[in-house]
């Protein structure tokens, strides 16, 4: 018997999860509310698929998008299928709506799975049917070359749907990590977060230019962070490991962060000079689709260094 997966929502997420899903066998189906959007959605797998098999990471684009089929309802995308994962837009109510709908659509055993990044998964998970099968498994774009995803239960959610959500998820050659405690925004966006308000603001007093500042997380952090992680990293920082690397540096990061900031707006002249930065960039370099793709080949080779040669284990 095959696996049936159904994805809600034809996004850039929605995509990323299809062909992970067609990659690794499942039978995929795919619904989104806009039939525009799964037009628009199936020309970009094609050439995201495309890419793959040109970069030797799959074997065949024709074959998986065989796997993948067009619905048009929510209902009979969710028949038989064993998995769901929703992808729509990051609203409380239109999380709420699809879930409450698909409590109803799908039988009890059935796992729900939302792509949200960081609405708290009780808020719109509480009133579907089974909520017991209900939890957030959270990708990052482009989720097909990015294998981090943030597993976020309720207090409602059974043993048994977390771990066959990560068993699932590692046979695709993802690698979930258990959220304990869902606090807004989870834990990669929070971390994100601070990293982008300490930029704006780094900008917005003159310190830096826009593009030197991208630089500085390009060839500076983003070459370590790429496979090791702060902790890490601060540990091989220091002769006798991270402790060390605390009590030597520990007086200095305190001073640099200081007190606690009140909230600085992303708003005014350093806003629009790192706008004008972007499109003045794009006007050379391509435009954001065209940027993207070269975004996903770089993911790509390093997917290769990182993963191996091939997508998915």
């Amino acid at each position: 018997m095959r696996d049936v997966v159904a994805l809600i929502g034809s996004g850039l997420i929605g995509r990323g999860w299809a062909m992970l899903f067609a990659n690794a066998g499942s039978d995929v189906r795919i619904y989104d509310v806009d039939p525009a959007a799964n037009d628009k959605a199936r020309a970009a797998i094609e050439d995201n698929l495309r890419a793959l098999e040109s970069g030797r990471m799959i074997d065949s684009a024709a074959a998986l998008l065989e796997r993948m089929t067009w619905c048009a309802s929510l209902e009979s995308a969710v028949d038989g299928a064993a998995y769901v994962q929703e992808s729509v837009f990051e609203s409380l109510e239109a999380k709420r709506a699809v879930f409450e709908q698909l409590g109803r659509a799908t039988s009890p055993q059935t796992t729900l799975a939302s792509s949200g990044s960081g609405i708290p998964p009780e808020d719109f998970m509480a009133g579907v049917q089974h909520r017991e099968r209900c939890l957030i498994a959270h990708p990052f774009s482009p989720p097909h070359l990015i294998p981090l995803v943030e597993i976020v239960p309720t207090r409602w959610t059974s043993e048994h749907t977390i771990k066959a959500t990560i068993a699932r998820l590692e046979a695709l050659g993802q690698r979930p990590v258990l959220i304990h405690k869902p606090v807004f925004g989870f834990v990669v966006n929070r971390l994100q977060a601070v990293v982008i308000d300490e930029a704006i603001s780094l900008v917005r007093q003159g310190v830096i230019d826009p593009a030197d500042l991208d630089l500085c997380m390009s060839h500076g952090l983003g070459l370590r962070w790429a496979f090791m992680g702060p902790f890490e990293t601060m540990d091989l920082n220091a002769a006798r490991g991270f402790k060390e690397y605390v009590t030597k540096y520990g007086d200095f990061y305190q001073t640099l962060l200081g007190t606690e900031r009140p909230a600085r707006p992303w708003t005014g002249e350093a806003i629009e000079r790192i706008e004008a930065w972007r499109r003045a960039a794009c006007a050379t370099e391509g435009d954001v689709a065209q940027r993207r793709l070269w975004r996903d080949g770089m993911l790509m080779k390093l997917a290769r260094l990182l993963r191996g040669p091939r997508l998915g284990r």
